[in-house]
C-alpha cells in the first residue's frame, strides 16, 4: 500500500480518526490511503459509563452487580461485547458495544439494569451536589484496516448490512 504524502484538505488540522458531526467525513482516495482506518456505514455504537465510588469497599460489589446485568444483557440481540474496567480503587467504567440503537434501548429497560442503576446511585461519590457519574455514546464510523479479528464476532456487523442482507449473501 502506498501512503499519500499529505492528508487531504479536510485533514489539514484534524485528527485522522476523529471528525465532528458538522464536518463531513472525507472519502477521497488520498485520505483513504493516508488513514489507517477504513470508513464503514454501520449502526454499531459504544457506550462508555464512568463511575466514581464513595468507598473503595464498593468496588467488588459493584463488579458483581455488573456481572449480574451482563448475564441478562446477553439475552438482548445486538450486544456485541461488554467489559468492566478499573481506573483506581474509587473509579470504574463499563464499556459496551452494540449492533444498533434498538438493542441499546432494549438493554435500558432490562429489570436488572434498572435495579443496578438505582443501586449505583447510592454508591456514587457526590461532588458539588452532583453525582460523579457520566455516560457517552460513540458511533463507529471506521475500523482498523488490519486488525479486525475478534473471536466470535461476525465482521459483517461492521459492513452496515442488515440481518436480511447478510442472509441473502451466498455462503462460500
Amino acid at each position: 500500500m502506498q501512503f499519500a504524502k499529505e492528508p487531504c484538505q479536510h485533514h489539514q488540522s484534524a485528527s485522522l480518526a476523529v471528525h465532528s458531526e458538522s464536518k463531513p467525513r472525507c472519502t477521497c482516495a488520498e485520505s483513504q490511503q493516508f488513514s489507517a482506518y477504513a470508513p464503514r456505514d454501520t449502526t454499531v455504537s459504544c457506550i462508555l459509563t464512568r463511575f466514581r465510588l464513595r468507598s473503595s469497599l464498593s468496588l467488588i460489589p459493584f463488579y458483581f452487580a455488573f456481572v449480574r446485568v451482563r448475564r441478562d444483557a446477553r439475552k438482548v440481540a445486538g450486544l456485541l461485547k461488554t467489559v468492566f474496567l478499573v481506573e483506581d480503587l474509587h473509579t470504574c467504567y463499563t464499556l459496551s458495544i452494540w449492533k444498533n440503537d434498538k438493542a441499546i434501548s432494549q438493554f435500558g429497560s432490562l429489570r436488572s439494569h434498572v435495579e443496578v442503576a438505582n443501586y449505583a446511585f447510592s454508591q456514587i461519590s457526590i461532588r458539588s451536589n452532583r453525582p460523579e457519574i457520566w455516560s457517552a455514546q460513540f458511533k463507529l464510523w471506521a475500523v482498523s484496516r488490519t486488525n479486525l479479528h475478534w473471536e466470535g464476532l461476525d465482521p459483517d456487523v461492521f459492513e452496515g448490512r442488515s440481518d436480511a442482507e447478510r442472509a441473502s449473501i451466498p455462503k462460500e
